[in-house]
């Protein structure tokens, strides 16, 4: 099928040498395509590769009023080969050529449009205001020739929308504004610079209400990245900030989080990985959720000092990992919980080789796991805090200061220790003397590395 005569809108395809380009078509997506090489006579593609050159762009429009791609299985997919290749124009006229669309027409619309075209060195506009639901979602995702980007002047952002978009583009150095200001809806951002490892700046990010998942893995694997956005958010929702950084091996300084109240794996691996990380932020929360924190600052190398913890009642798995491998880590925050959750504690400290005073435990009601391997392989510590709860719970002392090499003093409460695995392993390969303080008339602890070590003195508490 040709079509002769002038078309208004279209987008010129440069190459810098020879390029082949391709189309690859998924789950039967078909979109209405025209190319030329004089801008007059225009020819239906269909498909099958097209060679332009330096001396001779390509020319393309469509026609596809749904959109270029129609789910997550149906959508299309330039490829090319030979020379690198850039484009001009505005990306909706593979929507329309004959008039000037400004609004993307459905779900999914560009997804996946330029996935891994390496060659691509230069990106079409993306003029569009209000988006759909994951209508660029991995669009220039792999593109490791591009080095900037078209401005995003959208300010109406819809689900999972920008998800993936520029993931892998390891050439991309800066990045556009982001001007939506309204409140971040599920995934928006998720992934959309993950891995890009040459980008050293980040856009603001001003939103103050933020949806499940909405900046998750933004930036995770940007290991040039310098400076982290201002995050004044205080209104959060489930994993809003999950992995926002992680691996951001050039990060120094976190920027101030100031919820107080936290959302189910909104923290979680924000910062783990960040291994030239000096500062970390306050953390006011009071009111905790589920894995709130977990692995939140895990193998931060460098950093010597934790924020308070304020919270007196924990959740599930709202500290595990928190500081794991944070080997400069000298000290420990005040931990005033006395209202534990399952897991809450778990590897806390784990692998924090310079931590030499441990904070105190003032729970006297223990939940299964609640302290679980929280000192593993913290060689530096000497003396334990004194574990004032008298009944155990299932794992809750579990593998506790395994690996503690210098740990010579232990104080222990307990009278009731029978709960399933409660002690197991907790005082293995520790210092082969010192004392252990016991609750007196107390007469049922083993001696072995699940009970009191064998080279150890055994005291009374007074």
């Amino acid at each position: 099928v040709q079509n002769d005569g002038p078309v208004s809108n279209y987008l010129t395809f440069t190459s810098e040498g020879t390029t082949t380009l391709s189309l690859s078509n998924e789950g039967g997506n078909a979109p209405v395509l025209y190319y030329s090489t004089d801008r007059v006579k225009w020819t239906r593609w269909d498909y099958s590769a097209i060679t332009f050159t330096s001396q001779s762009p390509l020319y393309m429009y469509g026609d596809n009023p749904d959109g270029f791609s129609k789910s997550a299985e149906q959508y299309s997919t330039f490829a090319a080969t030979g020379a690198d290749f850039g484009i001009e124009g505005s990306i909706m006229t593979l929507i329309s050529g004959d008039e000037a669309v400004t609004a993307i027409p459905g779900m999914y619309c560009f997804q996946s449009l330029f996935l891994d075209c390496t060659k691509l060195i230069t990106a079409p506009e993306l003029p569009a205001t209000t988006l759909m639901p994951y209508c660029y979602q991995e669009m220039f995702s792999g593109c490791s020739g591009l080095t900037s980007i078209p401005a995003l002047p959208a300010t109406k952002l819809m689900s999972y929308c920008y998800s993936d978009m520029f993931a892998y583009c390891n050439g991309l150095t800066t990045v556009p504004d982001l001007p939506a200001t309204t409140t971040m809806p599920a995934g928006c951002y998720r992934r959309m610079f993950f891995n890009a490892k040459a980008l050293v700046d980040a856009p603001a990010l001003p939103a103050t209400s933020l949806g499940p998942n909405c900046y998750q893995q933004m930036f995770s694997g940007c290991s040039s990245l310098e400076t982290a956005p201002a995050l004044p958010a205080t209104r959060l929702e489930s994993a809003c900030y999950n992995e926002m950084f992680a691996h951001c091996l050039s990060l120094t300084v976190a920027p101030a989080l100031p919820a107080t109240t936290l959302a189910r794996y909104c923290y979680e691996k924000m910062f783990s990985g960040c291994s030239n990380l000096t500062t970390a932020p306050a953390l006011p929360a009071t009111t905790l959720a589920e894995r709130c924190y977990l692995s939140m600052f895990s193998d931060c190398s460098v950093l010597t000092t934790a924020p308070a913890l304020p919270a007196t009642t924990l959740a599930q798995n709202c500290y595990a990992l928190m500081f794991s491998g944070c080997s400069s880590l000298t000290s420990a925050p005040e931990l005033p919980a006395t209202t534990l959750s399952s897991y809450c504690y778990y590897q806390m400290f784990s692998g924090c080789n310079s931590l030499t005073s441990a904070p105190e435990l003032p729970a006297t009601t223990l939940v299964s796991y609640c302290y679980q391997q929280m000192f593993q392989g913290c060689s530096s510590l000497t003396s334990a805090p004194t574990l004032p709860a008298t009944i155990l719970a299932q794992y809750c002392y579990e593998l506790m200061f395994y690996g503690c090499s210098s740990l010579s003093y232990v104080k222990c409460l307990a009278t009731n220790i029978g709960a399933a695995n409660c002690l197991r392993s907790w005082l293995t390969n520790v210092s082969a003397t010192g004392t252990f303080v016991k609750a007196a008339g107390m007469n049922d602890w083993p001696r072995n590395s699940s009970g009191i070590p064998e080279g150890w003195t055994v005291q009374d508490a007074q």
